[in-house]
């Protein structure tokens, strides 16, 4: 089987993207590429490139609605890839053949994200996933590289929005590492001509270590990478473009938004609680100790949170001014910001910061509640509205903030409890989003789906449900 393709070898200069390639010039016949199918009833056949528009499209579209905020591939670096695999020059080259592939299923997962998904998305965003996971293994045999790192993190998104997403921290996690054995948390020795690929390995050790530190910190684990060992800057909030590009912040006419600086600022400051509070070292200290290190480490989550424009708005405010990939992007980056904050008041409320707890099994969450603690209230309905502004039944982006969507859940049936809800108007606004959050975790379920998440989510609906009773009584009772 042979199929026409696009071949992108004339470029063109774009104003939003740089070095640019043109759909004319993708005409000539597509290699076939090295990775099996892993489903379907075409396994003993080899797998095709898309076709010229979608192959153009998909590219565009990774590079405005995912690169730009997260700069993990200088444009033109990703362009020749793609360029070279529809022209046969790597063909034989699995590593390409996985970034192309990967590149392609995230913007395919991120169009299934968005109000404007399509039923073939989500599927077809696996199956280029399948396709990568056939072949990485023998690939990470191999030596470290720029590229491997790349696609490593591009492996760690797509499981991160998946129901397999407690995998995703080994990919992180593997990525960083090889990021540190090329030197990309150090200044280069011997200053490079090259820029735009000092500029690029330092942006993707920065995307590997917010990705790591997030996850680990999310499951009580320790850090790949320790602070004292960083010596390549964080890209300033400041600064005006990542590839001499006009669109890497989320902007209107008052206000941008600069989602890279972001995580990784607040990665720093997660990495600072991971070390000071949750380590094996930190609960050796004094008792002492730990409220003042609490304090100092909230203090900084508070400027944070305070110094960007994102806590300015609210969620009708987002929906109007944020294309819809922003949206996601946005939401994420809350997500990790609110599970960061009820992970510090829960352990601190529950242990003391004395033992390891993970905050987010069906025993701490329901512990928080049970001793009517309100951890972050206003936070948590803040986070679950914006949450709710992505299609409830989009998969992704609840197994990508699932912590922080069930830790939120708990914090407005805990405000419900100790009858801190506010008014009769602000309650029946709580049961709402409870419920809208009931119905995206419900979806959840209907596929394959781990013990752990499962046993979450059954407390979730038994709180609904002791929620739904209670507010049916008080109303009784008026």
């Amino acid at each position: 089987m042979k199929a026409t393709r696009t071949v992108l070898i004339p470029r063109t200069k774009d104003s939003n993207l740089g070095e640019q390639t043109t759909l004319q010039s993708f005409m000539s016949p597509a290699p076939e590429a090295e990775l099996p199918l892993v489903n379907g009833s075409c396994a003993s056949t080899k797998c095709y490139l898309p076709p010229p528009e979608d192959g153009y499209l998909l590219l565009q579209e990774f590079l405005h609605d995912f690169n730009s905020r997260i700069p993990l591939f200088a444009p033109q670096s990703l362009q020749t890839l793609f360029r070279d695999c529809y022209s046969g020059a790597n063909e034989g080259v699995p590593l390409a053949w996985v970034i192309v592939y990967a590149t392609m299923a995230i913007t395919h997962r991120l169009r299934a994200m968005s109000l404007f998904a399509t039923p073939i998305d989500t599927p077809q965003g696996m199956w280029y996933l399948e396709m990568c996971l056939t072949r990485l293994p023998e690939l990470l045999m191999g030596p470290p590289s720029l590229k491997l790192v790349q696609a490593s993190l591009c492996l760690c998104f797509l499981l991160q929005t998946s129901n397999h997403r407690q995998r995703a921290e080994l990919f992180a996690s593997t990525a960083l590492h090889m990021a540190q054995s090329l030197g990309y948390n150090e200044l280069p020795s011997i200053p490079l001509v090259d820029t735009v690929l000092v500029r690029e390995q330092g942006y993707v050790f920065w995307v590997a270590f917010f990705l790591d530190v997030n996850m680990s910190l999310g499951h009580q684990q320790p850090s790949s990478q320790r602070l004292a060992d960083i010596a390549t800057p964080l890209p300033s909030q400041d600064m005006v473009d990542w590839w001499d590009v006009e669109n890497n912040t989320v902007k209107t006419c008052e206000w941008n938004l600069n989602i890279f600086s972001l995580h990784g600022s607040l990665a720093m400051i997660e990495a600072e609680a991971s070390e000071k509070l949750f380590s094996v070292e930190a609960r050796k200290r004094s008792p002492l100790d730990s409220p003042c290190v609490y304090k100092d480490i909230l203090s900084k989550l508070e400027r944070w949170r305070e110094g960007n424009m994102l806590a300015k708005l609210n969620a009708e405010e987002v929906f109007k001014a944020m294309y819809r990939s922003d949206i996601v992007h946005c939401v994420m980056l809350e997500g990790a910001y609110f599970r960061t904050r009820y992970q510090l008041h829960a352990t601190k409320a529950l242990v003391g910061f004395r033992v390891r707890l993970d905050a987010f099994t069906p025993e701490a969450l329901q512990a928080v509640i049970d001793q009517k603690i309100e951890p972050c209230y206003e936070d948590a309905k803040r986070f679950l509205s914006l949450a709710m502004l992505l299609p409830q039944g989009n998969l992704s982006t609840t197994w990508a903030c699932f912590q922080a969507i069930v830790a939120a859940f708990c914090s407005i049936v805990s405000a419900q409890a100790i009858g801190n809800a506010g008014t009769i108007k602000h309650k029946s606004e709580d049961l709402q989003l409870s419920h809208e959050v009931l119905v995206a975790l419900n979806f959840a379920t209907e596929g394959q789906i781990e013990p752990a998440h499962e046993a979450v989510i059954n407390l979730c609906r038994k709180l609904y449900t002791q929620m739904t009773v209670g507010w049916k009584q008080s109303i009784k009772r008026r």
